[in-house]
């Protein structure tokens, strides 16, 4: 989803956390004629805020909820915006959509290692001269940086909870291994396994996919 796709829409902030916030602050700032709700299970002395019961009342076909990383599908909030017509969203998706093109994006996901290998991948990035910036799960919201130059390269670390709902995938995508964890946000196995394997769903043929092979799920999606 682009920035141009959000504008004269009614933007649902849901999750006030360190990605909500970065998320209010580009997006307030960029669109002249969105209205702004923001939603989290505590309230917050801002004049957008609604408890969550309310902004699915005020939610309807031309709301884009943008969805925090750690607020599950099935959330029954999640849920009730879906009911009422609400498209879910999140700040990945528009940082990658905004991004795409525009140098270059290194997704790196893993059950286990992905801090450690975007950290160091980021290094030797800067090492060789490089201009990088490390975003997503660690670091700073990648949302925070969708205006950077175009020779910047992004390393990005991505949970399976940000690769849950991914539509654009990153120019290269780095998958370490795949094993069980975060079972009941994901549903089960099966729903865990998919979300991670959406970092390569959406790639072209232009873009490149590493991968474990001794990890058989990741070999078939590479294929």
């Amino acid at each position: 989803m682009k920035m141009f796709e959000l504008e004269d829409k009614t933007i649902v902030i849901f999750g006030f956390g360190r990605e909500g916030r970065a998320t209010f602050e580009v997006l307030s700032t960029k669109l002249e004629n969105a209205k702004f709700i923001v939603t989290d299970e505590k309230s917050q002395n801002i004049p957008e805020y609604m408890s969550p019961e309310e902004a699915v009342l005020n939610s309807g076909s031309e709301t884009i909820v943008i969805k925090s990383p750690g607020i599950s599908p099935s959330n029954k909030f999640v849920q009730g915006f879906l009911k009422n017509g609400a498209v879910i969203s999140s700040a990945t998706n528009i940082s990658f959509a905004e991004r795409k093109g525009r140098g270059t994006m290194i997704g790196i996901t893993g059950s286990k290692g992905k801090s450690t290998t975007a950290s160091l991948l980021a290094h030797v990035l800067r090492v060789c001269g490089k201009q990088v910036e490390l975003v997503g799960n660690i670091g700073e919201p990648a949302i925070l940086h969708i205006d950077d130059a175009e020779d910047t390269i992004f390393v990005i670390e991505l949970s399976s909870y940000q690769l849950s709902d991914l539509l654009v995938g990153p120019d290269v995508a780095v998958a370490l291994n795949i094993f069980d964890e975060h079972m009941d946000y994901h549903g089960g196995s099966e729903g865990y396994v998919n979300a991670k394997l959406n970092i390569t769903k959406s790639q072209t043929k232009e873009d490149i996919f590493f991968y474990h092979p001794n990890y058989e799920e990741l070999v078939n999606a590479a294929q």
